[in-house]
């Protein structure tokens, strides 16, 4: 099976002289963490990461020139089996598909993911260890531990250890890229400004979806 196969061939992607504010915006609309980026004669130039944005100081009207970063490129002609690797060995969730230079498709790990037949393999062998954080803790303190252990998803748990929810490096780059003024209980009606990292995780999770142990990945996909 060719990339071909598999790569969607309407692709959304960002010019270098786009904004942060824009591209979050449609990563946050269409629930994407990377996004390619092209210049004004449609080749490819790199992609812009939503993670990354938690790392540099990202203003709402900054240039994503100044946040592209190099990736691997697939041809429409390479194999499925060279682009799992390459997702697998780069740790991109997505790739480009190039063809003289220019823009043609894109591969995500989940379109790889549905092509694959896993037998009789369950979770189990292939999950990890989970870092998550308690409801009540900030976003501050979420971010902290993103950064740290270098992932863009942290479940959300209760403080008797069930889950409540997850978060995501999109939705946290997303707020801090555009702070809200919120009202406290100042006299007179006056507001006051609570800054975005002070936000407590459980205002702002998303509902999440769990599998149980034992649970083939065939199902799971």
């Amino acid at each position: 099976m060719k990339v071909s196969d598999i790569m969607a061939e309407k692709v959304l992607s960002m010019g270098l002289e786009d904004t942060v504010s824009k591209a979050l915006k449609d990563m946050y609309d269409n629930n994407i963490n990377q996004l390619p980026v092209t210049d004004p004669g449609g080749k490819y130039v790199g992609m812009i990461f939503a993670k990354e944005f938690l790392n540099l100081n990202a203003q709402p009207s900054s240039k994503l020139k100044h946040f592209t970063k190099k990736t691997p490129v697939l041809s429409p002609n390479d194999t499925v089996e060279k682009c799992t690797q390459l997702i697998v060995t780069t740790g991109n969730r997505a790739l480009p598909v190039v063809e003289n230079a220019s823009l043609v498709g894109i591969v995500s790990e989940t379109d790889v993911a549905l092509t694959a037949n896993f037998g009789h393999a369950t979770v189990d062998e292939v999950m990890s260890g989970a870092i998550v954080i308690e409801e009540g803790s900030t976003l501050a303190n979420a971010l902290s531990k993103m950064r740290r252990y270098n992932i863009s998803r942290l479940p959300i748990i209760k403080t008797n250890g069930l889950l409540a929810g997850i978060i995501n490096a999109l939705e946290i780059a997303r707020i801090l890229s555009a702070p809200r003024e919120r009202m406290g209980k100042a006299s007179r009606g006056v507001s006051s400004t609570t800054h975005p990292r002070d936000t407590i995780v459980r205002e702002i999770m998303r509902r999440a979806e769990s599998v149980e142990r034992g649970t083939s990945l065939n199902a799971l996909i």
